[in-house]
């Protein structure tokens, strides 16, 4: 029943966001699939100069732009002012996700297929 509980409360939180919106993108690891097994939904604001990334029950604000067609997500704000993680979409739908840690990395970690739903 907990289980259950968060599930209702993160899929609530995310349709709430979402009507606050510009666009809503949803990510799985396979490129292929009937998209049920969603692990990253991203958000634009309105104002298109923030958003949200959903992951694993945690929310995370973010700073958003589009850098050329790429629409970017930084976060993670650290003590010098630079950004820890960054998740990006290509317009084909492929997005990366970079954790710089201590030192900034041009690899990202983890690549997902995404799809804009709003």
């Amino acid at each position: 029943m907990k289980h259950f509980f968060v599930v209702i409360t993160l899929l609530f939180s995310i349709n709430v966001y979402a009507e606050k919106s510009a666009e809503v993108w949803q990510c799985q690891e396979s490129k292929y699939g009937n998209w049920s097994n969603i692990l990253v939904n991203a958000t634009v604001n309105k104002d298109r100069q923030s958003g949200k990334i959903f992951v694993a029950g945690v929310i995370q604000e973010a700073s958003f732009k589009i850098n050329g067609f790429n629409r970017r997500w930084d976060f993670g704000l650290s003590e010098d002012n630079t950004y820890n993680y960054a998740f990006i979409i290509e317009p084909n739908g492929v997005a990366t996700y970079y954790d710089f840690g201590k030192k900034q990395s041009t690899k990202p970690s983890m690549l997902l297929h995404c799809r804009m739903t709003e």
